[in-house]
C-alpha cells in the first residue's frame, strides 16, 4: 500500500530508525530492528518501550503480505501476539485500500477475519456464559464459545491501539451460522467493542507478498519447516531423561509426552517444560501412523483416554486418536468406545442449535439428533503430541446426541465449548484406513452410532410389499377387465303372503312342523323360465348375488344349478340372511344384512336352469309396533367370468409378516441401543434417515 505524504513519522528511541504510521487509524508502531515501539498519542508520540523478540508459533503470513477479502484488497501491516492459558497465537492487523482496517486472527492452523462493528446490542460481560446464543443485530444468531482473558506479549509492525507488554483484558468469541464469526472484546470496560467477520482459508484471501519483513518468512506463505525461527525436532531433548524427542508436528505441538520416561512436557518454540510424570505404559496401536478416511492422508500424532462415572455410577472411558492434514493444517479425531469406532470432525457451534424441553434435541445442518449422554469426563492418559494443553485430570461435561450412523459431541467448562460431528465406522474401515490387518476386538453391544441392520432392511421390504400389492392388485384389476363378466341369470323371486315363522327352520334338517305346506311362498320356486347356457368350458369363476328387502325379518335359500345336458346338479349351498333395525334409548340401532354374495368354481358348458328353495320369517317391527307380515322380494344374480378380489387380499396378508418382522428387530435393536443411555427410550427415529450429511 502507499504511504500518504503527510503520514507522521517518529524516531526509534532504541536504534534512531525512522518509524511512520502508514495509516489514519494507527497507533501504535514497533521498530523491526530493535523492538522499541512508540505510541501516537493526544499529547505527541509517547516512548513505550522495547517489546518483547516474537515467540515462534509456526505462523505462515508476515508482515507486507497482500490479500483480497470480500473484493476488498488489504494490506498486513501489523502483528501482535496474545497469551492465553494453552498458549499463544497471533493476530495480523490488516489495512484495506479503501480507509478501512480489521484483523486476522490465526490459531492452530485456522484464520478468521473480522472488523469493527457499531450499534449492536449484546448481554453484558457478567451474564455471559458459554453455550448461550443470541441475536446480534442483522448479522443473525450467534453462540458463545469461548470466554478468556488474554495478555499481550509482543508485537511487530504497526497496530491500532495503544499498548504495553502485560496488558490484560477479558473477550468472548462468538460462533454464527455458516462460518460467521465475532469478538467482543471488553478492554475497556463492561461495553464491549464488537468486531463480526467469518472463518476464511488462505487460498481465499489470495494471500501474497512484495516486501519481506520480521522473522517469520521471505514470502507471503512459509512452507512447513522452512525458517529459522519454527522449532527444530531435532534439536529437542526430554529435560528429564535426556532422550531425543522427535515432534511430528513442531510449529504446532503445544505438548508432548516423551515416549521414554513417561514425562510431559509443555512445547513453546524450542524450549521444554516439564508439566508431571504420567504412567508409562505401553504405546497407543496406530500412534505415529499414517492413515487415510475419506480421501484425506492423517498423521496420528496423539492418543488420549478419557472417562468418568455414568447415572448409575459405572465407570466408562474412551479412546481418541488425534489426526493431523498436514497440507491443510486441520486436525480431526478417530474414536473408540467398547470397540465400536467413530470419525470425529470439529464443527462451529453456530451451526449447531440446541432445543426441546431440556434441551434434548440439536439440529445440524437439516438434520436432527436426539440427546444420548450427558456426563462429566476426565483425561485419565496421553500420549503424543497435542495441538493444546491436554492434562490428565482436566475434566469437562461431554453431550452426545446421535442420529445413527452420525452424532453430534459436545465439550463443554466454564471458559469454552466445542463441538464436532461423528460419523460410525467399521472396524474394517479403521484396519484399511492405517492398512492394518491385524485383527481388532468385537464391539461390545450396541454403539450410540451404529447403524441398525434392520432399519434400512424394514424400509426396503416396506417398499417391497407395497410394489407387490400393487402389483397384485393392478393385475386383479386386469384380469378383472380381461373377464368376460357374462351375467347368467338375473330374476326377481317374489315371496307371497303367509303366516309368518318366528324361528327360521334347521338347515339341512327335516322340514319343521311351523314350515307352512307346499302351495305357500316356502314352496320350491324353479326359474326354469329363465334358462342360461354355457357354451365353452374355460374355467372361469361363478360369482352368485342375493338381494333382498327385507325388513326387521330373516330369509333362507337353497340354489342349486341342474345341468340339463348332462343331468348334473350343482348345489350353490345355503344362503341365510337377516336385517333387523330400530330405536333403544333414544339412539337408532341396526344389524344384519339384506345382501349376500359368493363366488364359486367354474361350470362345465351345457344348458341349465336354477332352482331355488325359499323360506322366511319376522320379527316384531319395534318402530310400528307390529307384525312385519309384508313378505320380502328376493333378487338373484349369476355372472360368470369373475375375478375375486379375496386372492389379493390373502396375498397381501400374507406380505404383512415381512417388513413386521424386520420392525420387530430395528425396534429390538434400538431398545438395546437406548438402554445403555442416561435419557432411556429412543421414541420415534425414523426421521433420522435423511439426516446424512
Amino acid at each position: 500500500m502507499s504511504i500518504p505524504f503527510n503520514a507522521k513519522k517518529a524516531t526509534c528511541p532504541g536504534c534512531g530508525a525512522q518509524l511512520i504510521f502508514k495509516t489514519g487509524s494507527g497507533r501504535l508502531v514497533i521498530c523491526d530492528f530493535c523492538g522499541y515501539a512508540v505510541a501516537d498519542s493526544s499529547t505527541g508520540i509517547e516512548n513505550i518501550g522495547k517489546v518483547a523478540d516474537l515467540i515462534p508459533t509456526g505462523a505462515k503470513l508476515t508482515l507486507g503480505a497482500r490479500g483480497t477479502f470480500e473484493k476488498r484488497p488489504f494490506q498486513i501491516i501489523g502483528r501482535e501476539q496474545m497469551r492465553w492459558e494453552q498458549g499463544v497465537w497471533d493476530e495480523w492487523y490488516i489495512a484495506f485500500d479503501d480507509g478501512r482496517w480489521g484483523w486476522l486472527a490465526e490459531d492452530d492452523g485456522e484464520y478468521m477475519v473480522s472488523v469493527r462493528v457499531h450499534n449492536r446490542l449484546t448481554p453484558r460481560r457478567h451474564s455471559l456464559r458459554v453455550g448461550q446464543s443470541f441475536q446480534l443485530g442483522e448479522d443473525g444468531r450467534f453462540t458463545v464459545t469461548e470466554i478468556r482473558t488474554a495478555t499481550w506479549v509482543s508485537g511487530r509492525g504497526e497496530l491500532p491501539e495503544t499498548v504495553r507488554p502485560g496488558d490484560s483484558y477479558d473477550y468472548v468469541d462468538l460462533s454464527g451460522q455458516n462460518g460467521k464469526y465475532a469478538t467482543l472484546d471488553f478492554s475497556n470496560g463492561d461495553v464491549p467493542v464488537i468486531y463480526i467477520g467469518r472463518k476464511v482459508t488462505l487460498e481465499e484471501l489470495g494471500i501474497t507478498t512484495d516486501e519481506t519483513a520480521g522473522d517469520e518468512a521471505e514470502a507471503g506463505l512459509v512452507p512447513m519447516g522452512g525458517d529459522d525461527s519454527r522449532t527444530s525436532a531435532e534439536a529437542m531433548v526430554c529435560p528429564e531423561c535426556k532422550a531425543p524427542l522427535s515432534l511430528q508436528v513442531p510449529d504446532l505441538a503445544k505438548q508432548v509426552t516423551c515416549d521414554h520416561c513417561g514425562a510431559l512436557l509443555s512445547v513453546e518454540g524450542s524450549r521444554l517444560a516439564f508439566l508431571k510424570k504420567l504412567p508409562h505404559g505401553k504405546p497407543a496401536r496406530f500412534l505415529g501412523k499414517k492413515c487415510t478416511f475419506f480421501g484425506t492422508q492423517y498423521l496420528t500424532i496423539g492418543w488420549m483416554q478419557r472417562g468418568g462415572k455414568d447415572s448409575d455410577g459405572l465407570h466408562f472411558s474412551w479412546e481418541e486418536y488425534l489426526l493431523y492434514d498436514a497440507k491443510s493444517t486441520n486436525y480431526r479425531f478417530l474414536c473408540v468406545e467398547d470397540n465400536h469406532w467413530s470419525f470425529s470432525t470439529p464443527i462451529a457451534a453456530g451451526d449447531v442449535e440446541v432445543m426441546g424441553v431440556s434441551t434434548v434435541l440439536a439440529t445440524y445442518k437439516g438434520g436432527t439428533y436426539r440427546k444420548f449422554a450427558d456426563d462429566m469426563a476426565a483425561v485419565e492418559a496421553v500420549q503424543g503430541e497435542f495441538f493444546w494443553r491436554a492434562t490428565v485430570g482436566d475434566t469437562c461435561r461431554c453431550c452426545d446426541y446421535i442420529s445413527p450412523p452420525q452424532g453430534l459431541s459436545s465439550e463443554e467448562d466454564k471458559h469454552e465449548i466445542s463441538w464436532s460431528h461423528e460419523v460410525h465406522l467399521e472396524g474394517s474401515d479403521v484396519l484399511a484406513a492405517y492398512g492394518d490387518t491385524e485383527p481388532l476386538q468385537e464391539p461390545d453391544g450396541v454403539g450410540p452410532l451404529q447403524p441398525s441392520p434392520s432399519k434400512s432392511l424394514k424400509w426396503k421390504c416396506v417398499l417391497l410389499a407395497i410394489v407387490f400389492a400393487v402389483a397384485a392388485y393392478e393385475l386383479t384389476r386386469m384380469f378383472d377387465g380381461m373377464a368376460p363378466n357374462e351375467i347368467l341369470v338375473q330374476a326377481n323371486l317374489p315371496m307371497k303372503e303367509w303366516t309368518p315363522m318366528d324361528t327360521p327352520p334347521v338347515q339341512g334338517g327335516p322340514p319343521s312342523a311351523d314350515m307352512p305346506p307346499a302351495d305357500t311362498p316356502s314352496a320350491v320356486d324353479v326359474l326354469d323360465d329363465v334358462p342360461f347356457e354355457i357354451q365353452d368350458d374355460i374355467g372361469y369363476n361363478t360369482e352368485l348375488k342375493i338381494r333382498t328387502t327385507l325388513d326387521n325379518g330373516w330369509a333362507a335359500l337353497d340354489i342349486a344349478l341342474i345341468n340339463e345336458t348332462t343331468s348334473e346338479i350343482f348345489d350353490l349351498g345355503a344362503h341365510e340372511l337377516s336385517y333387523y333395525h330400530g330405536y333403544e334409548g333414544g339412539e337408532s340401532w341396526s344389524e344384519g344384512s339384506k345382501t349376500t354374495s359368493a363366488t364359486l368354481g367354474s361350470l362345465p358348458a351345457g344348458r341349465y336352469v336354477m332352482r331355488v328353495d325359499s323360506v322366511w320369517g319376522t320379527g316384531e317391527d319395534i318402530t310400528l309396533n307390529r307384525k312385519n307380515s309384508t313378505p320380502p322380494s328376493v333378487n338373484v344374480e349369476l355372472k360368470r367370468g369373475t375375478v375375486s378380489y379375496v386372492y389379493m387380499i390373502l396375498f397381501w396378508v400374507f406380505l404383512l409378516p415381512f417388513p413386521l418382522i424386520f420392525f420387530i428387530a430395528d425396534s429390538s435393536f434400538e431398545a438395546s441401543r437406548w438402554s445403555d443411555s442416561d435419557f432411556g427410550s429412543s421414541g420415534d427415529d425414523d426421521d433420522d434417515d435423511d439426516d446424512d450429511d
